[in-house]
């Protein structure tokens, strides 16, 4: 195994005779005159459609960068000079570790803040913004990028920031920082033109931990994009606002253009996220499907939706028009909002709160179904108070089999009203623990009046878990993102 080191990122092309090379292997960390073929030198390969170094030349359609198997970390100690980048894709690339079991690319540890830069940007230089090429990721782990600009593309995007469409799959991002007075996303940032109409975001079995920005929004991920699928991923432990200023979406922050396919999250998990303003875990604009999701321990210093802050201002929300956010199967507890004197009406809620115009107050925008809401607080005015839902003005909830514990602990729900009303019943939730599957869940303890007390409106056919875990074990599902109790130890439910 080996962990080479860049000290210095200029790039010289060396141009050649173009050859189709749709897969240009990477074989070393440093850029030797003997030929080595190097992760900066493909890029560029990719980019020009020539060889350089010892790169053949990329292709004028989608070229993949793969790694030798030997090859398992790269590090970075500055960037591409004249820039805040240590690498730069301007062409549609794949980039592609799995060969080498996942690369490590990271910003130097003995780096100090004074040094900052991020380690991809991806963008076209002759295009608009919302032209820029797209990138698929895969198995590739990014730590300790950092930028501290004060606008656009010097301050977003800790790690990466691209200005397309955008596939991850098996990647993660640990203990990047987006530190400039404004930006977006600690970790990444997809950026548009100002009208959120890039194309996609895809992610796939990722993980995004200990990440964040400054002043801006999503402590990980920001999202421009109409077309967003999260699945089998986990957001933990990542901050948005850290220099006590704006920050919403601690987690995960989605700004998309309303005509596009909205925003799809299932199977993944929320935890320890924080957010100095709205939607501790997340942020999300209608259209929205939650399903099969945790949401758990994350919380608000000053705004609320210390769990999921819903942005609805993009639906009609019209009586006799289908809900444009739902939530299905999933379990958001114990999370927390801060002081709800500046919300709009004292409309605090500590697990999700809808913000929208009041064009919609009396209708039914949202619609929950086997939805388990429990410990989740707002604090208003120095107390402490149950809240599971609030919304900024009167709003119906559609959607059945649901379980609020605030409205059986003294708490109430504030400015909703559900259209069949909850269990009230205390859920005997365990402890968020790897219960098996690719994410962490919330099991349900033995006697949970949970337990068979759901709906499976889509017919799922697994719980949050995926594959070997039942979405319906007894005589109905269980209400929330988890299904069957804490001392069924085999995925087929034999004790």
């Amino acid at each position: 195994m080996r962990t080479i080191s860049y000290s210095l990122l200029g790039l010289v092309a060396l141009f050649a005779t173009r050859v189709d090379a749709a897969t240009i292997i990477v074989h070393a960390g440093d850029q030797l005159p003997n030929g080595t073929c190097s992760l900066a030198n493909a890029i560029e390969a990719a980019n020009t459609n020539f060889s350089v170094g010892g790169c053949p030349a990329g292709s004028p359609g989608e070229d993949t960068i793969r790694f030798d198997p030997t090859l398992t970390s790269i590090t970075f100690s500055q960037p591409i000079s004249g820039t805040v980048d240590a690498l730069r894709v301007t062409e549609a690339l794949v980039i592609d570790g799995s060969d080498a079991g996942g690369v490590l690319l990271q910003r130097s540890t003995a780096l100090d803040d004074s040094t900052p830069f991020r380690l991809i940007q991806v963008f076209t230089p002759t295009q608009p913004v919302t032209q820029g090429p797209a990138l698929r990721l895969v198995a590739i782990r990014f730590a300790n990028g950092l930028t501290t600009g004060f606008s656009g593309d010097t301050s977003n995007g800790g790690c990466l920031l691209i200005h397309g469409s955008l596939s991850m799959q098996g990647v993660s991002f640990t203990g990047c920082r987006a530190n400039g007075l404004t930006g977006s996303g600690g970790a990444v940032a997809q950026i548009g033109n100002g009208d959120h109409t890039l194309p996609t975001l895809h992610v796939a079995g990722c993980t995004f931990e200990a990440n964040e920005i400054y002043a801006g929004s999503g402590g990980a991920l920001y999202a421009e994009s109409p077309d967003v699928d999260v699945i089998d991923s986990t957001f933990r432990n990542n901050l948005a606002g850290s220099g006590g200023v704006i920050g919403q979406g601690g987690g995960l922050s989605v700004h998309g253009d309303v005509a596009g396919m909205g925003t799809r999250i299932e199977r993944s998990t929320f935890s320890g996220n924080r957010a100095m303003q709205g939607g501790g875990g997340l942020l999300v604009p209608a259209p929205a499907l939650l399903r099969n999701i945790t949401v758990s321990n994350n919380s608000t210093s000053v705004g609320s939706g210390g769990g999921i802050l819903l942005d609805g201002a993009e639906t009609d929300g019209l009586p006799g028009h289908p809900a444009d956010i739902t939530i299905e199967n999933s379990t958001i507890a114990d999370n927390s909002a801060g002081d709800g004197a500046g919300v709009t009406g004292g409309a605090f809620a500590g697990g999700i709160y809808y913000a929208a115009p009041s064009t919609q107050s009396g209708a039914f925008p949202l619609q929950l179904d086997s939805v388990l809401l429990a410990g989740n607080t707002a604090r208003y005015n120095d107390e402490i108070t149950p809240r599971d839902i609030g919304a900024q003005f009167t709003i119906g909830i559609a959607g059945t089999n649901n379980l609020s514990r605030a409205l059986g602990t003294g708490g109430s729900n504030s400015n909703v009203y559900f259209d069949f009303a909850p269990a009230t019943c205390e859920p005997q939730l365990a402890p968020l623990t790897a219960n098996g599957g690719p994410t962490a869940t919330r099991a349900l303890l033995p006697g949970s009046c949970a337990i068979d007390a759901g709906a499976n409106p889509d017919g799922l056919t697994t719980d949050q878990r995926g594959s070997g875990y039942p979405r319906v074990l007894g005589s109905a599902a269980d209400i929330g993102a988890f299904e069957g109790s804490s001392d069924v130890i085999f995925a087929d439910g034999f004790d």
